[in-house]
């Protein structure tokens, strides 16, 4: 069974295994994940679902006990004072960056990113401003490659 797409091994042949092995395909799961290609679904309810989930036409109301999502329209479970707030794109990638730097507290660029799923190129332009404003502050840790 394949648990993680991180470790320590070639991961070149990893992804090589992963995607040509005809074994395993990526598709929705709780996130994008790799799973047997006899799990592969197809259903056009869920893609809809997602779809307006990821736009925010939906939000999850609260879980099933196998674990499933219960959606309802995101206007009646999101207070209107927060689907009134509008931030242009860099002033929202500093508050999520603020956001995922106070949870993980020591992070690299691609850590910070990943927290929200945010691209690294969209975002060093916004630590760097973070880090000129004093909300963050670079350093550097005894054995990994990148600055924190």
């Amino acid at each position: 069974m394949i648990w993680s797409r991180l470790g320590s091994y070639d991961r070149n042949r990893f992804e090589d295994y992963l995607y040509d092995s005809g074994e395993h395909i990526e598709q929705w799961a709780h996130e994008a994940s790799i799973v047997s290609s006899s799990d592969w679904h197809r259903s056009v309810p869920r893609s809809a679902l997602e779809y307006h989930f990821g736009w925010g036409n939906l939000a999850v109301r609260r879980r099933l006990r196998n674990f499933q999502r219960v959606y309802d329209l995101a206007d009646r479970i999101v207070e209107a004072r927060h689907r009134a707030n509008s931030l242009q794109k860099p002033d929202a990638e500093r508050e999520l960056l603020r956001k995922a730097s106070a949870s993980l507290g020591v992070a690299t660029a691609h850590d910070l990113t990943d927290y929200y799923r945010m691209s690294v190129r969209d975002a060093v332009p916004r630590i760097q401003e973070l880090v000129e404003e004093g909300a963050m502050i670079e350093i550097s840790v005894d054995g990994w490659s990148d600055t924190a």
